[in-house]
């Protein structure tokens, strides 16, 4: 298998799922992955079920077997040593298992949201090709036969917003779940206590949270689950490579965080 490697640099946001980069923001990842792909993109809008050049299926270069192309596709190979658009067109959707992605591991951040007694959120690195480009994007008009060129990356948007309403749906639906808790006459008195402040503290979403991006918002664990608060971190966080905790981050991982400081009620938005 033919394998290449080289240290991409590209643009990024000026903020995590913007779409400005007046900034000129730039971030570097190393890209080891098939140095060719044979994609699979279909021919035309004949079919009411497919939209011309869309991509159909994706095969490294030297892994594939001789087969039968469908009949509503055309083969186009991708060189990842192409150029930088090439080289992250690859790496978004090339080939990858659960332990081996041509950009590495896609690590998350352990970040400061909320009251001190509450638990931290997660977020994915916001500087991540996969978090910066849209790869659903890339499922359309992936290439053009007329010109032989891939289309343009495009930044990836923000994900469906998380509203109000759909926090206080969620929180009614819980509170709803665990009304035997505290209902029941033969519940323990400090396993009830247990229960009512953890209601109590379900009552006050998404008010508690007004500073912070509703999907950024951190659900509490009951009392019947190990409930990580700050300065206590989850157990995942000491064994899994992927998560960085806020007092492990290097140089590198504050610069990616970055991307985070400009949204409201993140790491006390620092400067």
């Amino acid at each position: 298998m033919a394998i290449y490697k080289t240290l991409l640099t590209y643009r990024i946001p000026d903020e995590r799922h913007g779409q400005a980069d007046v900034l000129g923001k730039t971030s570097t990842i190393q890209y080891e992955g098939p140095e060719k792909l044979i994609l699979w993109l279909t021919k035309d809008e004949n079919n009411c079920f497919e939209k011309a050049n869309r991509l159909e299926d994706v095969w490294d270069a030297d892994d594939m077997t001789e087969r039968p192309i469908p009949g509503h596709c055309y083969q186009v190979e991708l060189d990842a040593k192409a150029g930088d658009k090439e080289c992250i067109i690859a790496g978004l959707i090339g080939p990858s298992t659960e332990d081996s992605n041509p950009f590495g591991y896609l690590k998350r951040y352990e970040i400061k949201v909320g009251p001190d007694d509450m638990p931290n959120s997660f977020v994915t690195d916001p500087t991540s090709p996969f978090e910066v480009y849209s790869k659903a994007d890339l499922n359309e008009d992936l290439y053009d036969p007329d010109t032989k060129q891939f289309k343009n990356l495009v930044y990836k948007e923000a994900c469906v917003e998380v509203t109000d309403d759909k926090v206080r749906l969620r929180r009614n639906n819980i509170l709803e779940a665990t009304d035997h808790k505290v209902a029941a006459d033969d519940v323990p008195a400090d396993i009830r206590k247990s229960w009512e402040e953890y209601r109590q503290k379900l009552r006050d979403y998404p008010a508690t949270w007004k500073d912070v991006p509703n999907e950024l918002i951190p659900w509490i664990k009951s009392p019947e689950e190990d409930h990580p608060h700050k300065g206590h971190p989850p157990y995942s966080i000491k064994t899994d490579p992927t998560i960085v905790s806020i007092e492990d981050r290097t140089p590198e991982d504050k610069k990616a965080i970055e991307q985070m400081w400009p949204i409201a009620g993140v790491d006390e938005n620092a400067p």
